[in-house]
């Protein structure tokens, strides 16, 4: 075995082990981002993270950025790292891209009205939408079941707030013309079978994040 292979591979050892040992999050999350056309390795790697006591979460429009990323609050307490929103199939880069940059830009989203006001895209359509909530990305601005259920009342809305400022009114959240947005109301639904919700992060990021779904009738070795 050739003596200077040795030697870059001691060296790559030494330093990913470091970085393992003192960085695991960041680490984990650089890793999985590597890997991430690679569903197989992927499932390996959330597993080993977890087994690290790391927290792998689906992705989330206030915490996730494009790839995979340790969320910085998180430090000091239970690590997690959060799925990127590019990894979500039919959310293309450019909404991705615009939504990052309006967050950081005036901060979080406080619920689903909050968003659609704020996003203004045109790939922020129907098949966009209903993927980031059914993978779960969409629950901190309210429940899934529901936001499902009124997903042609939640686009109506993004189309009402975006024709109001094309129209050349004042800015929704500034001066003292500003329009004021409309309420929105959305109607009930039953609650989601957890079966479900693992079904639509199969098969919209690839593999089952949250929990794996025999995983209650694990047995331990």
């Amino acid at each position: 075995f050739n003596k200077s292979h040795s030697t870059g591979y001691a060296l790559i050892a030494y330093q990913t082990a470091y970085l393992k040992a003192n960085y695991p999050a960041q680490f984990m999350a650089s890793l999985l981002t590597s890997d991430r056309d690679d569903s197989d390795r992927i499932a390996i790697e959330v597993q080993e993270a977890r087994t690290m006591g790391i927290e792998v979460m689906a992705p989330d429009v206030n915490e996730s950025f494009s790839t995979f990323t340790v969320v910085r609050e998180s430090l000091k307490q239970t690590p997690r790292i959060r799925f990127g929103l590019a990894a979500v199939k039919n959310v293309g880069q450019n909404l991705v891209t615009a939504l990052i940059a309006e967050r950081k830009a005036n901060g979080p989203f406080r619920d689903i009205e909050h968003f659609l006001s704020r996003i203004q895209h045109h790939d922020l359509n129907k098949k966009s939408l209903e993927s980031l909530i059914m993978c779960g990305a969409c629950s901190s601005l309210g429940d899934t079941a529901t936001l499902l259920a009124n997903i042609e009342t939640l686009l109506q809305y993004n189309k009402q707030i975006q024709q109001e400022k094309n129209s050349g009114q004042s800015s929704l959240f500034g001066g003292s013309s500003a329009v004021v947005a409309p309420k929105l109301f959305l109607a009930t639904a039953q609650p989601l079978v957890r079966r479900q919700q693992l079904e639509w992060e199969r098969s919209l990021l690839g593999l089952y994040v949250s929990e794996h779904p025999l995983a209650k009738i694990q047995r331990l070795p």
